[in-house]
């Protein structure tokens, strides 16, 4: 069901002294997940998730015995060198109503993550689905910045080139307590529709204007 080839990270340890977490490059190379469900509706992760449910409750139970004890050292920053994750693959095949659909040749490639850091993201993968037929390679950019204090979390220059289109924006989100507020805006370039339904294995819709649906380009905000 999963499979990996290599993974690897490690924890800088005298930044630890101030309470701070500094982690290197994180490497996960040949990730391999297959997920299926076979024609009576069941999963092959159906024996995990009950392992789950009753090792929460052993550990809810323990805890609620144990006394209450003070924490230890609060953590005051956590960084991480970059992040490299190639060759992931996942697929899901539901046998059940015949739904299939795979995610491979995943790349994803993250700068330096830190407290008020810029920080680069790119995600590439192939994109496969049987209904509707689908088979794109999607690209993913952008700039992320995280403010720790001001519980902010920014993407910038963000641009997504899927199915023929290209996609620009911004993200904004924010934390205020319980409370999760966010906002965007995204763009979407001129773009030929007629060229686009086929590939989501739909007809485009008639219409008098031949040239109609050739250079579309809405905007959302």
């Amino acid at each position: 069901m999963i499979r990996v080839n290599k993974a690897e990270a490690n924890i800088r340890i005298l930044p630890l002294l101030t309470g701070d977490i500094a982690i290197g490059t994180v490497v996960l190379d040949g990730f391999n997940l297959n997920l299926s469900v076979n024609k009576a509706g069941i999963s092959n992760w159906d024996d995990l998730t009950k392992a789950d449910k009753k090792e929460a409750q052993s550990t809810a139970q323990q805890e609620q015995a144990k006394p209450h004890e003070g924490g230890g050292s609060p953590i005051e920053s956590l960084s991480v060198q970059g992040v490299e994750i190639t060759n992931a693959n996942v697929v899901y095949d539901n046998q059940k109503d015949g739904k299939k659909a795979s995610l491979t040749n995943l790349t994803l490639l993250v700068g330096e993550v830190g407290d008020k850091l810029t920080t680069p993201l790119e995600l590439t993968f192939d994109l496969k689905l049987n209904d509707p037929k689908i088979d794109t390679r999607p690209r993913l950019t952008c700039l992320a910045t995280f403010d720790q204090q001001a519980g902010t979390f920014d993407m910038t220059d963000l641009v997504l080139q899927i199915l023929g289109m290209d996609i620009s924006g911004v993200f904004m989100a924010k934390a205020k307590g319980d409370t999760l507020n966010y906002s965007g805006e995204l763009k979407l370039a001129e773009t030929n529709l007629k060229e686009l339904f086929p590939q989501i294995g739909m007809e485009a819709p008639a219409t008098t204007d031949p040239k109609a649906l050739e250079n579309s380009a809405p905007t959302s905000g």
